[in-house]
C-alpha cells in the first residue's frame, strides 16, 4: 500500500472528484435509451443450453443473440414468416431461420413448462449443413457463429427477391 494508492483511495470517496461528477454530455437520452431496452414480450429468463462437445461458443452465441430484443420479438411475434426468401440462392432456403425460430420458441414460449437446460441439437445440425466449419464438435469463436448465424438470417429474411447482377 502506497501513498498513490492512498490519494486514489481519497479521491475515489471525494464527490467532487471527476469519477462522481456527471459525465458532460450523454450519446443518447435517458427515456430513449429505456425505451429501446423495453421488451414487446415478457420473456423472463429460459433455460440454459446443453453443451454439445465443445459447443460452448455457439451457446454464448445462442444466448447472447436471444437476449437481443428486438430480434427476439420479431421471431417470437412470427413477422420472420412474412419476410421468408426461401428462394434467395445466398441464404439456407429459410432452413436456419426457421430452427433459429423453433430454438427461440423452445428457449422463450410462455407457460411451457420450465426446464433447466434445452439441447439446441437441431439447430446445431441446420447450421453444420449449411456451413462445414461448424460440423462434428470442435472449438470455434463465439463471434464467428455469430456472424455467419445472423449473415444467414439476413439472407434467408431479406425480401429482395430478384437476382442481384454480378460484376
Amino acid at each position: 500500500y502506497s501513498a498513490a494508492d492512498e490519494a486514489a483511495s481519497t479521491a475515489s470517496k471525494d464527490p467532487d472528484s471527476p469519477s462522481h461528477l456527471p459525465p458532460s454530455r450523454y450519446i443518447f437520452s435517458l427515456e430513449k435509451l429505456q425505451s429501446a431496452l423495453k421488451w414487446k414480450q415478457f420473456h423472463g429468463v429460459g433455460p440454459g443450453l446443453s453443451n454439445l462437445g465443445n459447443t460452448c461458443f455457439m451457446n454464448s452465441a445462442l444466448q447472447c443473440l436471444s437476449h437481443t430484443s428486438d430480434l427476439t420479438d420479431y421471431f417470437m411475434e412470427g413477422v420472420w414468416q412474412k419476410d421468408l426468401n426461401e428462394g434467395n440462392f445466398l441464404g439456407s432456403g429459410g432452413a436456419l431461420a426457421r430452427e433459429y425460430a423453433a430454438l427461440l420458441k423452445a428457449l422463450w414460449q410462455p407457460g411451457k413448462k420450465a426446464v433447466p437446460t434445452l439441447s439446441p441439437q437441431a439447430f446445431k445440425r441446420t447450421l453444420s449443413q449449411h456451413n462445414p466449419m461448424f460440423s462434428g464438435y470442435d472449438q470455434h469463436d463465439a463471434h464467428e457463429l455469430a456472424a455467419f448465424l445472423l449473415d444467414g438470417l439476413h439472407e434467408d429474411l431479406n425480401r429482395h427477391t430478384t437476382k442481384k447482377p454480378y460484376i
